[in-house]
């Protein structure tokens, strides 16, 4: 299973309403797009879902609507307690790693996700140009550039610290590459096509995070390259 699709399927699951209610794409696009940093496509949408839907985890409900099956919100219960909105993602994809997937053969109408997505991508346009006019929502909502590189930043250090705990001298050699590589970044530009040819750690190779041991480290290698996929992305 592709790590992406992994991604967007535990950016999903952590979305439905765990209560057994079901959830419109439309009113799960500012939660993705909050926790990913990214609004997503139709094809990542319909991806995610035949994931959670071939696997059990999840139903289609109705047109552009979803909600967790049984299955699916035990593994939400499960790990709610002690997380939080952000680090369940995280949670959610390291329990559908240790599971059997499959993908069910799952279209969502166009109509419905198109206009969903459309409607969205209007309303971030709307608060793009009330901070341009002095009327901005409260910064801490709006990611910048900069924002990002700090969160690629404290990754780092994340990574680091358990490089000192696990004694891992390899992938301390990696934090030493990394820390230089955003050492000095002049804009959203350069951010991104950085934190672009840092994600290639993650395909393999000395020093890579494809195989990780400890917990600590293991929490580092997903903060980092959560960090790195956001820095990755334009802002808008």
């Amino acid at each position: 299973m592709d790590r992406r699709d992994l991604d967007d399927a535990a950016t999903l699951m952590t979305l439905l309403h765990r209560g057994g209610g079901a959830s419109s794409v439309r009113a799960m696009l500012s939660g993705w797009d909050m926790l990913q940093a990214d609004i997503p496509s139709r094809e990542q949408i319909e991806t995610a879902a035949s994931i959670l839907v071939g696997s059990g985890f999840a139903e289609v409900d109705a047109p552009g609507r979803m909600l967790l099956t049984e299955r699916g919100r035990e593994v939400r219960r499960s790990v709610a307690e002690g997380a939080g909105m952000r680090s369940m993602p995280g949670a959610i994809r390291g329990m559908l790693a240790q599971c059997l997937l499959s993908r069910a053969p799952l279209a969502l109408p166009p109509s419905v996700v198109d206009a969903a997505l459309e409607d969205y991508r209007d309303s971030v346009r709307r608060r793009a140009d009330r901070a341009r006019n002095g009327r901005a929502w409260p910064r801490w909502w709006l990611p910048t550039w900069q924002s990002r590189l700090d969160g690629v930043r404290r990754a780092i250090e994340q990574l680091r610290d358990a490089c000192a705990v696990d004694g891992d001298s390899r992938r301390a050699s990696t934090a030493d590459w990394l820390e230089g590589l955003f050492a000095d970044v002049a804009g959203a530009d350069a951010l991104r096509r950085r934190a672009r040819e840092a994600l290639a750690l993650y395909s393999g190779g000395t020093g890579s995070f494809q195989d990780v041991g400890s917990a600590a480290m293991a929490g580092a290698v997903d903060a980092l390259y959560a960090s790195l996929r956001a820095a990755s992305r334009r802002l808008w």
